[in-house]
This record gives C-alpha cells, sequence and structure tokens, in this order.
C-alpha cells in the first residue's frame, strides 16, 4: 500500500508539469485526477463507499507476444471503465523494484529511446516498440491509477536465427582420433524458437548409408580410418537461414604397405620397377633397404601413396632381397621381395608397437634392454617359382609383343578415322568453292545488266538532246 501511495504522489508531480489548459479540460470534464481526495488521500475518503460495478477493469487479456528481430511489438491496455484514470507503462525485469523501469506516464515517454512510442484512445493505451532488440524482452506492465490500482502484465520475446556450435573443436576446425578409439561429436544449438539439431558428412554418406542423422550427438564406439572426413552440424528453427557448424575429423592409424613389381624390357636390358604402396597418417616416411650397394643404377619416384624404385637392369638384384618400410609416429611395417637364386619371396614385416593413450610403448625385449626384434612373415608361393632369365622374360615378352600388336591395331583405326575425316572435309570444301564460283557468276551477270541498262540511259540522253537543238 506504501508503495502505491508512492505511485501517486509521483504521478501527481508528472502531472503538476503540465499546462494549465490541459488542467482546464479536465475540470470541465468533471474531473480533477490531481486532487489528492481522489486518490484516497484526504481524511474523508471511505474505502467502503467504492462501488466495484464503476470501477476499472481490463478488456485486453494477460499476451505473451513474439516478434521478429527487428520487427514491431505493439501491447494494447484497453480498460472498462477508464474514467480520468491514467495508464502508465513499466517494464519487469526482476522481482525487485529496482529491475522495475517506466516507460510512459499518460501520453508522456519516460525514456529516451525512440523506439518506444505510446499512443491513448478513449478504450486505453497502445505502448508501440519498433526495431525490436534482445534487450526488449520481459515483461511489460500496464498499470491504471484508480483505487485500488490494477496491473496487466504482457511477456514479450524476439524470435531469433538458429546458431549452432561444435563443442570441443580446435581453433584449427579439427579433431584428431586414434584408429580404434571412441569418436563422440556433440553441438549445441540456440535460438527461438529451439532449433532442430542433424548431423551430416560433407561430400559423402555417413559410415553407417544413412544422408543424415537427426540429434545433437554422434557417437563411435570403434572408429577406422573410413570415419575420416568433414562432419556439418545443421540447427534449422524456420525462422532464417539454417546455422552450420563443421568440424574435421582426422584419424591417425599406423602404416601399411604392400609391394607390386612392374618389369619394362628395352633393347638390351630389363628394368625394374619395385612399387611400395604406403598408407598411414600421420604420412608414413618410407625406407629403402638392401640395394645400398647399386645406389648409382637406381633411382626413387614418389607419387603420393606410392614409392617406385626403379631398377635400371634387372640383373644388378638377381641376388638380392628389397625392403620398403613406412613408419610413423604409431608403429610401422613393411615388405620385402627377395630375388637370391631366381627365386622370388614376398616377406611381410608387421609392426608390434602402437603409441595411444591406452597403450604403453613397448621399448626393448624382457630382460635385455634391447629393442624388440620386428616379427616377421615369409610366404612363398606354392610350385616351382619362375627363373627370372627364362620363362619370366619370355612371358613378359610375350606380354609386351601382345600389347605392341593391340596398340598398333587401335593406331591403324585412327588412322582410318583420320582419313575419312579429311576425305569429309576436302567434299565439304569443294563444295564451298562450287557455292562461291556460282555467286561470282550471278554477281558478273547483275553487273553486266547494270551497264546496259547504263549505256541505255546514256543513247537516250543524247537522242533527246540533239532533237532539242
Amino acid at each position: 500500500m506504501k508503495r502505491e501511495k508512492i505511485c501517486s504522489v509521483i504521478l501527481v508531480l508528472v502531472k503538476l508539469t503540465e499546462c494549465s489548459t490541459a488542467k482546464s479540460d479536465r475540470i470541465e470534464s468533471g474531473y480533477d485526477y490531481l486532487d489528492e481526495d481522489y486518490y484516497g488521500f484526504g481524511d474523508e475518503a471511505d474505502d467502503e463507499t467504492i462501488d466495484k460495478d464503476t470501477s476499472p477493469q481490463f478488456i485486453t487479456e494477460p499476451t505473451a507476444l513474439k516478434v521478429n528481430l527487428g520487427g514491431t511489438a505493439r501491447l494494447m491496455c484497453e480498460v472498462m471503465e477508464l474514467g480520468p484514470n491514467t495508464i502508465s507503462w513499466r517494464k519487469i525485469s526482476g522481482n525487485e523494484s529496482s529491475d522495475t523501469t517506466y516507460i510512459a506516464v499518460g501520453p508522456t515517454l519516460l525514456t529516451n529511446d525512440p523506439r518506444f512510442q505510446v499512443t491513448l484512445n478513449s478504450r486505453g493505451s497502445i505502448l508501440q516498440i519498433i526495431l525490436a532488440q534482445d534487450l526488449d524482452m520481459g515483461d511489460y506492465q500496464c498499470q491504471v491509477f484508480s483505487h485500488p490500482p490494477i496491473y496487466l502484465t504482457h511477456s514479450l520475446s524476439i524470435k531469433k536465427s538458429a546458431k549452432v556450435d561444435i563443442i570441443g573443436k580446435s581453433t584449427t576446425g579439427a579433431i584428431y582420433v586414434i584408429e580404434g578409439q571412441e569418436l563422440a561429436l556433440i553441438c549445441q544449438g540456440s535460438g527461438d524458437p529451439s532449433p532442430r539439431l542433424s548431423w551430416r558428412r560433407q561430400g559423402r554418406r555417413l559410415v553407417d548409408g544413412a544422408a543424415k542423422i537427426s540429434g545433437d550427438q554422434l557417437f563411435y564406439k570403434r572408429v577406422s580410418r573410413r570415419h575420416s572426413g568433414v562432419y556439418i552440424c545443421t540447427a534449422d528453427n524456420g525462422f532464417g537461414v539454417p546455422a552450420e557448424d563443421r568440424v574435421e575429423v582426422v584419424v591417425k592409424y599406423k602404416p601399411s604397405v604392400a609391394l607390386d613389381i612392374n618389369y619394362i624390357h628395352q633393347n638390351h636390358a630389363t628394368q625394374l620397377e619395385v612399387i611400395c604402396h604406403v598408407q598411414g597418417f600421420p604420412p608414413p616416411s618410407v625406407t629403402w633397404t638392401g640395394v645400398e650397394d647399386i645406389k648409382d643404377d637406381i633411382k626413387f619416384i614418389s607419387r603420393r601413396e606410392r614409392k617406385i624404385l626403379v631398377v635400371e637392369d634387372i640383373s644388378l638384384v638377381s641376388n638380392k632381397t628389397v625392403f620398403c618400410t613406412g613408419k610413423n609416429s604409431l608403429g610401422e611395417a613393411g615388405e620385402s621381395y627377395n630375388f637370391k637364386g631366381n627365386l622370388l619371396t614376398k616377406e611381410k614385416i608387421n609392426s608390434t608397437r602402437l603409441i595411444s593413450p591406452r597403450q604403453t610403448r613397448s621399448s626393448s625385449s624382457a630382460g635385455t634392454g634391447q629393442p624388440a626384434p620386428l616379427s616377421r612373415t615369409v610366404r612363398q608361393a606354392s610350385g616351382p617359382a619362375p627363373a627370372l632369365n627364362e620363362s619370366v622374360y619370355r612371358t613378359s615378352i610375350l606380354n609386351f609383343l601382345q600389347g605392341t600388336k593391340v596398340n598398333l591395331e587401335k593406331l591403324d583405326q585412327s588412322s582410318k578415322r583420320n582419313s575419312a575425316k579429311i576425305l569429309k572435309t576436302e567434299m565439304i570444301g569443294l563444295d564451298v568453292l562450287k557455292t562461291v564460283q556460282s555467286l561470282e557468276s550471278s554477281v558478273k551477270n547483275v553487273l553486266r545488266q547494270q551497264e546496259m541498262i547504263v549505256n541505255k540511259l546514256i543513247n537516250k540522253a543524247k537522242e533527246t538532246q540533239s532533237k532539242n537543238m
């Protein structure tokens, strides 16, 4: 009750500053609500004599209004039996009185913010907020200074386009995980209304074949290199453009190595290519061993995941074993080819070391203090191995000749097609030449006719002139 009287006193002070003309209008209407007796401050006021049927009552219902960011909010306050009572607007930001801000009293705005406007009519007041912002959200209270005062509260919220952030993403925009570990991708969305979240992978489907998955989390119990890629979390609340955030998942894995060989037959020697296919992340370093003593007769070629050892003469490795080893921070692996005694065998080297947060590095053999040896498995082809100097060479020569024959046939077909094109072009050229000759003849005929017409005109002019003389 004390607070209500304080508000009434403030109102009286504001009204005392109004012009005398406005005051006379109020007196002529039969009311002078600046009189303190009207607000019940006089000794003769009697609360029990108030007629409830004639006291102000709200026509407008409390409203939860939601507008777009940058839009216009219109808050209505219509009152039945308003009489001479004054309507004020205030914003309530909390439960404490200090969080209450008066916006308008009657037609007078108490804020310097030009976005606020207040309009009065015979039935009440309208508070309008243009270019609505986030700071405008809250409860707005319409108060009628009757006795006792009555209140109507509207709530205002601002529609905001969706936003989304992937939790745990590094500043580089990537998440690194070791093959075999768990992977959890979590994104957090915001906006009004709350957005719907979904996950997808850029440029391809998810590992399980789905185009996208709804939800804020994407979880894999055990990842492999197939899980690598750019993952996108999308937030959509139907307002504005859907928001996206992306993260690159980089799967680290130990190297894998596979060897192939190619024979290239030349005039006086057979060239050998040993192709080492190396995969792993971080990218493995590749080491070749077994050819150190012929380094002047070999060369190395690097093509992405293929490392190629080129031996100019196959006879240089007839009694050697060539090793290709790939190594990164997670381990190493390799393969070898053995050419000793014209016997071709393939040897696989598997690393026993894997460095990860859940595993320890095996750095030495038990009780020896020496590095643990690599485990090796030798696989030999069943049946007699081909001799390099006879059967392998003969087969390679036949393959080379067969390939040459196919290439010659293709070349012959291509030549025939080119000849047909040339013949067609010549025929088109002849047609064009005939057309040009025909046009030239037509032009000559036209010029000849024009010359005859001109000569006739000249002769006729001469005859006319001679007659006149």
